[in-house]
């Protein structure tokens, strides 16, 4: 029997905040972890935030209600919430996660990563076109996320729900500088002849793209 589909969502457009899109992290996930927690103001973030507590707490009730048909006596606390906010702005912080590999029940095993999608359309098939993979999207970046509700039980952490990244949809890039935290506190006026091409320090560039649905 087929699993049904998971239904993807889209938030409103937020500021992007610590984003791992272009490559998974695998410091503490061998796997690999994509990642981008979306930063939103008090009014566009209520709705998303008033239905994943009411998603909480129906995890929790129905949690409870499948240890108590088995016999089982045992409070459901609730998990930590995907989000975290602000007292003094009122601005709320998403967290959404994908895995970058692993294996399903089934024993198969699986990769994958987030579509990185512009907010500019094709012109044949009207949809937005996929970023270059060597455009790197850096924190501080608009956009929205595709994503699912993702429930889950795990007994020392409690009953919850994860926010499983599918996509993004970036309008105003911003990409990383490389700066390392360093400020320039004068120029140089350049001279001529002068030797620009040798830096003392090199960047990586990080890249990786796929589709999503927007």
């Amino acid at each position: 029997m087929s699993q049904p589909k998971v239904k993807t969502e889209v938030t409103p457009k937020g500021v992007f905040v610590y984003p791992c899109l272009n490559r998974p992290d695998t410091k503490f996930d061998d796997a690999g972890v994509y990642s981008v927690k979306l930063k939103l103001d008090a009014d566009a973030a209520t709705p998303l935030k008033t239905r994943i507590d009411e998603l909480i707490e129906a995890q929790v009730k129905k949690v409870q209600d499948e240890l108590a048909a088995e016999g089982k006596k045992k409070k459901v606390k609730c998990a930590d919430t995907p989000y975290y906010e602000d007292e003094e702005t009122g601005e709320v912080t998403f967290n959404f996660k994908m895995k970058a590999s692993g294996k399903r029940k089934d024993k198969t095993t699986f990769t994958q990563k987030p579509g990185l999608k512009s907010s500019v359309a094709d012109p044949v098939t009207k949809q937005p076109k996929d970023i270059p993979e060597d455009v790197i999207i850096g924190g501080g970046s608009e956009g929205k996320v595709a994503f699912s509700f993702s429930p889950f039980y795990v007994p020392a952490l409690g009953a919850g729900v994860s926010l499983r990244l599918k996509a993004v949809q970036v309008f105003k890039l911003v990409e990383p500088s490389y700066s390392y935290g360093f400020e320039a506190e004068e120029c140089e006026e350049e001279s001529e002849g002068a030797d620009t091409d040798d830096a003392p320090f090199d960047g990586d560039t990080d890249t990786g793209s796929d589709d999503g649905d927007f």
